[in-house]
């Protein structure tokens, strides 16, 4: 088995010859509304999503 982390809390987990992307906040930079209860008040994600037809990521199972 082997993790990558892509960013925060973005992970590809390889295992048995297959790929499974895991995102708990798989969207567009923005799409999200700030945290609650935070002093932060900048949507989320933070960062840009990567490109799912990135070579990292071909033949990768998308969950979120």
């Amino acid at each position: 088995m082997q993790l990558r982390l892509i960013r925060h809390a973005t992970l590809l987990v390889e295992i048995a010859g297959r790929r499974l992307l895991v995102d708990p906040m798989l969207g567009e930079a923005g799409s999200a509304p700030p945290v609650e209860c935070s002093t932060n008040d900048r949507r989320s994600p933070l960062v840009a999503s990567l490109s799912l037809s990135q070579s990292w990521s071909r033949d990768s199972t998308a969950c979120a």
